[in-house]
C-alpha cells in the first residue's frame, strides 16, 4: 500500500515539483505520520529531498518526468528519456525516474542564430573573393574602354586578345556609322534646302504680281522643276534608308539580268533621246539569284547616271556577260569622265564630280550609292574605270545561278 502511494506522490511531485505537508496529506488521506514516513523512504531512495513543511523533486532542474514501474523482467516505458535514474525496490520491483529529453526540433531553432550566422559570413567572404577575382578579370576590358581611342597601349591577357579584337572593330564601326549620320543628315538638309529655296523664291514673285505673263510661266516651270527634284531625291534618301536597316522583305530568286536590262533601255529611251545619247544594248541570258525589284533599281542608276553625265552625241553601252560561274555587268559611257582623286569617292552619298551638272540634269549624288548597296546585299563587286573626257566603264560582278 506504502508504495502505490508513493507511487501517486513522485506522480503529483513529476507535475508540480514541490509538494507541502498538507497537500500530500490531501492527496493520499492519510496522517501526517504516515506521510512524514513516505517522505523519509523519498529521501533516503534519493528521488526527493526533504524541504521545510515538504518535499520536492531532487532533481530542481528538471522540468517533466516520466515514471515508471514493473517488473523486472518486463518494464512498461511511457515516454522517450534521456537521462534516468533507476532503483530496484525491496519487493523485487523497478522504479524508474527519468528527464525528458529536449526533442529535434528544439535543438533545430537553438541552433538556427549560429548557423545563419555562419551562412551569412561564407556569404561574405564568397561575395568579396567574387568580386576581388572579377575586378581582376575584367580590368584591361576596362582600361580598355577608358581609352578606347587607342588600344594598343593597353596591356592584354592573351585570352582576352579575341573579345578586346572584336570590341575595338565594333568601336570603330560605330564611330564610321556615327560620321555618317551626321554627314548624311547635314547633306540631306542642304540638298532639300536647295529646291525648296528655289520653290519657295519663285512662287514669292508669282504671288506679288512681279511676274506676269511669259515670265510668270517660266517661273512656274522652274517651280516644277524644283519640285520634280525633290521628289526625286525624297524618294531616293527613304530607299537607302530602308537599305541601312534589316530588309526581311527581301525576295531572292533566280532572275535574267538580261531580261531586266531591256526593260531597262526602255523606260530610259525617252532620256536618252532628251540628252542626245545613244543606247546599246548586248546582252546575253544570264541568271543571278538576286531580288528583282533591286536588280531593276541597279541597271536603272547605273544606265541613269551614264546618261546625265555625258556629252551631246554621245553613247551608253550595257554588257551582260556570263562567265563561267560569274555573270558580268558593264555599262560603259563616252562621257565626261572621273578624275583619280574622285574615282574613290563616286559611290558616297551625295557625292557629285560636277556639281553644276548635277543640278542641270537633276542628279540627287545618290544613285551611284543605291548601286553599292544593292552590290554588297547581293554579295557582288564592283569595278570601276574612268579616264577624263573619254568616259567611265562601271562593272558589277555576280555570282551566277543554275537553277531555273
Amino acid at each position: 500500500m506504502k508504495l502505490e502511494q508513493q507511487q501517486e506522490l513522485m506522480a503529483r511531485l513529476s507535475i508540480m515539483q514541490k509538494l507541502s505537508l498538507a497537500e500530500a496529506m490531501e492527496i493520499l488521506n492519510v496522517s501526517e505520520s504516515t506521510i512524514r514516513r513516505i517522505f523519509a523512504k523519498m529521501e533516503k531512495e534519493g528521488v526527493a529531498i526533504r524541504t521545510h513543511g515538504g518535499i520536492q523533486s531532487a532533481s530542481g532542474a528538471m522540468t517533466r518526468y516520466s515514471f515508471e514501474y514493473g517488473t523486472k523482467t518486463n518494464i512498461e516505458k511511457k515516454t522517450a528519456i534521456a537521462r534516468e535514474a533507476c532503483k530496484l525496490l525491496k519487493n523485487g520491483d523497478v522504479m524508474r525516474l527519468a528527464q525528458e529529453a529536449s526533442n529535434i526540433w528544439s535543438v533545430y531553432f537553438r541552433s538556427m542564430p549560429i548557423i545563419m550566422l555562419l551562412a551569412a559570413g561564407m556569404a561574405c567572404v564568397s561575395l568579396y573573393l567574387a568580386h576581388l577575382l572579377t575586378a581582376r578579370l575584367v580590368q584591361p576590358i576596362e582600361r580598355m574602354t577608358a581609352h578606347l581611342n587607342n588600344v594598343s597601349g593597353v596591356a592584354r591577357y592573351p585570352e582576352l586578345e579575341p573579345f578586346m579584337d572584336m570590341i575595338e572593330q565594333q568601336h570603330e564601326e560605330i564611330l564610321r556609322s556615327a560620321n555618317m549620320r551626321v554627314e548624311f543628315t547635314a547633306n540631306v538638309s542642304h540638298e532639300l534646302k536647295t529646291p525648296l529655296t528655289s520653290i519657295s523664291g519663285y512662287a514669292e514673285l508669282i504671288e506679288s504680281g512681279m511676274a506676269q505673263g511669259e515670265q510668270a510661266k517660266t517661273f512656274a516651270a522652274e517651280i516644277h522643276k524644283s519640285a520634280n527634284r525633290l521628289l526625286t531625291l525624297i524618294n531616293d534618301i527613304i530607299r537607302l534608308s530602308q537599305m541601312d536597316s534589316p530588309m526581311p522583305d527581301l525576295k531572292f530568286e533566280p532572275v535574267d539580268l538580261a531580261q531586266i536590262a531591256a526593260n531597262t533601255f526602255e523606260q530610259l529611251e525617252m532620256s536618252a533621246r532628251k540628252a542626245d545619247v545613244t543606247l546599246q544594248l548586248d546582252a546575253k541570258p544570264a541568271m543571278v539569284e538576286a531580288d528583282r525589284q533591286m536588280m531593276d533599281e541597279l541597271l536603272y542608276n547605273l544606265c541613269d547616271n551614264a546618261i546625265r553625265y555625258n556629252v551631246h552625241g554621245g553613247s551608253v553601252k550595257l554588257e551582260i556577260r556570263p562567265i563561267r560561274d560569274k555573270v558580268i555587268v558593264c555599262v560603259q559611257d563616252t562621257g565626261i569622265g572621273i578624275s583619280p582623286e574622285n574615282q574613290e569617292h563616286v559611290f558616297e552619298r551625295f557625292y557629285r564630280v560636277d556639281k553644276s551638272r548635277s543640278k542641270a540634269t537633276g542628279g540627287t549624288g545618290l544613285g551611284l550609292a543605291i548601286v553599292k548597296h544593292i552590290a554588297v546585299k547581293h554579295n557582288a563587286q564592283i569595278e570601276l574605270e574612268s579616264e577624263l573626257g573619254r568616259g567611265t566603264r562601271i562593272s558589277v560582278i555576280f555570282e551566277r545561278c543554275f537553277k531555273g
